[in-house]
């Protein structure tokens, strides 16, 4: 996939699944021209992670809250809507990033 390809992408119940879950946020945000839409099926956790039981090689990853918003400014991303806290999640169910464009994106400043 080129980058800047898709409008749109996104990652649905699958950055749990892997070890280095930034890996797949990068990879999504390559392909996207603006926008990524991140969804969770494992509640927020402490960032452990272990390998499942099944022998596909993926992973139950327990992201932590405050170290994946943490990493969105390296990512040249930012959250532009969350929601969705149910069965016990501990944070967002789903989360709406946009990239940042150097070129033409101003922060405002307060």
């Amino acid at each position: 996939v080129l980058d800047n390809s898709y409008d749109c992408v996104l990652c649905l119940d699958v950055v749990n699944y892997f070890e280095d879950y930034k890996l797949i946020l990068k990879e999504s945000i390559r392909a996207s021209k603006k926008t990524i839409i991140v969804s969770f099926f494992k509640r927020w956790g402490n960032g452990n992670y272990k390998e499942r039981n099944d022998k596909t090689g993926l992973y139950e990853h327990f992201i932590d809250l405050e170290d994946f918003f943490g990493s969105l400014p390296d990512l040249n991303v930012r959250p532009v809507y969350a929601e969705g806290e149910k069965r016990g999640h501990g944070g967002p169910r789903f989360i709406v990033l946009q990239k940042l464009e150097t070129n033409n994106f101003k922060l405002e400043q307060k």
